[in-house]
């Protein structure tokens, strides 16, 4: 199949998978349809190169070099398609998907995320996460799930290459409805969890987007989408 059509069928089974008249036995069968569609996209297929991941990324006047750019494919009120792309030896910083699925499949290089799951308890404006193992991804891992209770809040750390990665929000961020995306940093340790990493759990405290972060919108420069 041509990249064109490879990228058609994902859109299209991302549109079945996140339709609203999908129950819960129709979305469970149509989201493995949708893993195994991001699985058979590349890097090639949305005409990148390399050599766009050498580009500098400044959001000017506020960050020089960013560390990450984004490059929209499709959006509707149900799901958005996105290539995001990461300078090496860098990491996008702890942040949350609200109330959504998000799905990666990383088309170059490779990269670790860190990842805990919904608060099981808050206190003082902190919350309590627990922490799942780490996933490392490359271009023959299997999609990356990340879903509205299990691990949700998440950050991504390059390795000595760089890296790009497929990402598809379901429903996408929208500050007006509730969905807009939350930084954190970890205030400490819980001291009562196990030692395993499996188990462990951390305070995390709501703050800002950290300063030296932008992540730059890029335009897309794969082949046309058919609506």
């Amino acid at each position: 199949m041509a990249s064109g059509g490879r990228i058609h069928q994902l859109i299209k089974q991302a549109r079945a998978t996140f339709s609203r008249a999908a129950n819960e036995a129709t979305f469970r069968q149509e989201f493995e349809k949708l893993k195994a569609a991001m699985a058979s996209v590349t890097f090639e297929d949305f005409n990148l190169s390399p050599s766009v991941l050498g580009k500098v990324w400044d959001y000017s006047p506020y960050v020089k070099d960013a560390p990450a750019s984004c490059m929209d494919v499709y959006e509707c009120t149900e799901f958005s398609v996105s290539i995001f792309m990461m300078k090496p030896n860098k990491y996008m910083p702890l942040h949350d998907h609200p109330e959504m699925h998000g799905t990666m499949k990383v088309l170059l290089g490779s990269m670790v995320v860190t990842a805990y799951s919904k608060p099981s308890s808050k206190a003082q404006g902190l919350l309590r996460c627990p922490l799942v193992p780490k996933i490392q991804l490359s271009p023959s891992s299997e999609p990356c799930c990340l879903y509205p209770s299990q691990a949700n809040i998440h950050e991504i750390h390059t390795g000595d290459e760089p890296v790009a990665f497929l990402d598809i929000l379901s429903p996408p961020y929208n500050p007006s409805q509730g969905r807009d995306c939350t930084y954190y940093a970890i205030k400490s340790a819980d001291k009562t969890a196990k030692d395993e990493e499996s188990s462990r759990s951390v305070w995390l405290q709501p703050i800002q987007i950290p300063s030296w972060f932008a992540c730059v919108p890029q335009p897309y420069i794969g082949p046309p989408i058919i609506q």
